[in-house]
């Protein structure tokens, strides 16, 4: 897990793509307790995150580990929004 947790913070965003992935299939076989530590790793990501297909992936996996997050992350880009906020984050989103 130390080695995904590394990957978060890659250069490239499809390294960081795959991370996100690695968690997400880890939860989904394990559990919250390999995970857990790494929700705010996850919020962070989503927030900062360039490459639109990857702040997706990771919102997917903050709204499996705290939906509270990743509702509170839909609410700042909707009161960030000047436009509209769907138009914003994309067809892929």
């Amino acid at each position: 897990m130390e080695s995904v947790s590394q990957n978060l913070t890659h250069r490239h965003f499809y390294v960081r793509r795959n991370a996100i992935m690695c968690i997400y299939n880890v939860y989904l076989n394990t559990g919250m307790e390999l995970v857990e530590d790494f929700v705010d790793e996850i919020e962070n990501l989503t927030l900062n995150e360039t490459d639109i297909s990857t702040k997706r992936n990771s919102f997917i996996l903050l709204f499996h580990l705290d939906q509270n997050k990743a509702l509170a992350f839909l609410k700042t880009i909707m009161a960030n929004s000047e436009d509209d906020p769907i138009y914003e984050m994309g067809d892929i989103f």
